[in-house]
């Protein structure tokens, strides 16, 4: 009768060590480890709050939002604010915000943003929108062409966004 007892507390304790998971703190500033096709970087903000900073930039594309994040077992689906509308746009005269309007370049970066990542040790990496972890993208080679001389040439490269401790988004 102890040894059952026994067994019994012993396959609680070990059940209630293993259901026990300690949260991830996957707070931080990530940005990607090089530019990709030699001018893009993605940099991310993720606060303790649940909430994010997006920022994209490259040649002449950029792009800014902020949202909500969530974390499930080791994927982060974020979720992006509507963007608000200027403040100095909306204080013109009807006239003049239809200028504005009609002058507006559409925002091409907004359409690549990622809505979810992989967390793996430090590190994010991107899931596309069919769900396969996206680990290379076309970058600049650290050689040069030739052995000693010659231009950098473009390769495909390991890309993920790397935790940089001490560095924040800034508004």
């Amino acid at each position: 009768m102890k040894t059952g007892i026994r067994i019994t507390i012993l396959y609680l304790s070990i059940t209630l060590l293993f259901s026990c998971q300690a949260s991830k703190d996957v707070s931080g500033y990530y940005s990607s480890n090089f530019p990709v096709i030699g001018f893009f970087g993605t940099a991310i903000q993720l606060n303790p709050d649940s909430t994010f900073e997006y920022r994209f930039a490259g040649d002449l594309m950029s792009d800014k939002a902020n949202g909500i994040y969530k974390l499930k077992s080791d994927t982060i689906y974020l979720a992006y604010n509507p963007e608000q509308p200027d403040e100095f746009i909306m204080s013109l005269p009807d006239s003049a915000r239809q200028t504005f309007k009609a002058l507006e370049v559409p925002n091409y970066a907004a359409a690549n943003r990622p809505y979810k990542l992989l967390y793996r040790k430090e590190k994010l990496l991107e899931i596309n929108e069919e769900g396969e972890v996206v680990r290379r993208k076309e970058g600049e080679s650290r050689n040069r062409r030739w052995l000693l001389w010659g231009d950098y040439y473009m390769k495909k490269r390991k890309y993920y966004l790397e935790k940089r401790p001490g560095k924040t988004i800034v508004k």
